[in-house]
């Protein structure tokens, strides 16, 4: 990729990691005599952009986003993730380094890697949960995508750190539920401020089945991206395989995306039924990368291309300041 491509692919990262770093880095000076607001920094894993109707999207699956906006939430689609996988993103939105200067990641990807092959965070790199813990704030990350975990270095300087031990184990209301006994079990400070991460993984590959009864998605089965992968990859698929084996795709990660968006809703309102909005919140909600479905004979992510598809990410904004 040439310099000038490059360059291009990060400007849009850098205005997403401004947004964010913004909100932290101001939080010490305006709020120094009383209490700061709650910060929630929310990825949607694997959601693309253009699946989102916010951004031109045909069918309805991300009304809680379209909610957030119509209550005044700023909202971006051409945001780009600086990563095409979850580790070197992630590291990125802890450090607002990019994976060439962090390094996490290096080493390997999502395609045939093993935990030891890939380079965590380092411990030298300040994080943003040391930061929010240094001026006061309580950390929290939950996270149902195991690669945001203390083996990859993402959990360094959370108070807090629940991590899901594979990609089903908080989808639906499983994360929402998690979060619910944290705020209601943990020694959590009301008279402390709140930074709080939390991964939503339901997007990610395997993908559940479609039930009857959506309207605007067939009932689907359930979907193994193998096979098949490999198989549409090589050319191997017929013309009319490939295209009933993609429309398959594009259904059940459809649904993926909807269920997120559910899962956000759950998430927000047992954060509400705690009190932590309250009073000043600021609100975050990105991805840390999209998906392939079949552009460019791509499926999945993790690989070394950065096609549209994979770094257009969605990014929004909230905060009862206006």
């Amino acid at each position: 990729m040439r310099d000038s491509q490059k360059a291009k692919r990060f400007v849009p990262v850098l205005g997403a990691l401004a947004v964010a770093l913004a909100v932290f880095i101001s939080l010490k000076s305006r709020y120094g005599g009383g209490v700061p607001p709650t910060v929630i920094f929310v990825v949607m894993d694997t959601l693309r952009a253009d699946r989102t109707s916010l951004c031109g999207y045909e069918h309805p699956i991300t009304p809680k986003l379209e909610e957030l906006v119509e209550r005044g939430a700023t909202f971006a689609c051409n945001s780009h993730s600086p990563s095409t996988w979850t580790l070197p993103s992630h590291a990125t939105f802890f450090t607002g380094l990019g994976p060439e200067d962090h390094q996490a990641g290096s080493g390997g990807n999502t395609k045939g890697m093993t935990w030891g092959s890939v380079t965590p965070l380092g411990p030298r790199l300040p994080t943003l949960a040391e930061e929010m813990a240094a001026r006061g704030y309580q950390t929290l990350l939950l996270s149902g995508n195991p690669v945001v975990g203390e083996r990859m270095g993402l959990t360094r300087g959370f108070d807090h750190a629940v991590v899901a031990r594979s990609y089903p184990e908080m989808h639906d209301h499983r994360l929402a539920d998690r979060l619910k006994l944290i705020l209601q079990y943990l020694a959590l400070d009301p008279d402390r401020p709140l930074f709080a991460f939390i991964n939503i993984a339901d997007p990610h590959a395997p993908w559940r089945g479609i039930p009857k009864g959506l309207g605007f998605l067939p009932a689907r089965p359930p979907m193994m991206i193998d096979p098949g992968r490999a198989r549409f990859e090589s050319g191997e698929m017929g013309e009319e395989e490939a295209e009933a084996w993609l429309s398959h795709l594009s259904d059940v990660y459809d649904y993926s995306v909807l269920r997120a968006d559910r899962s956000l809703t759950q998430v927000l309102e047992a954060l509400e039924a705690e009190g932590w909005l309250d009073a000043e919140y600021r609100l975050v909600i990105t991805s840390d990368h999209g998906e392939y479905l079949g552009e460019h004979r791509l499926v999945e992510h993790g690989r070394p291309y950065f096609y549209e598809p994979v770094t257009r990410v969605p990014l929004l904004y909230l905060s009862t300041e206006g």
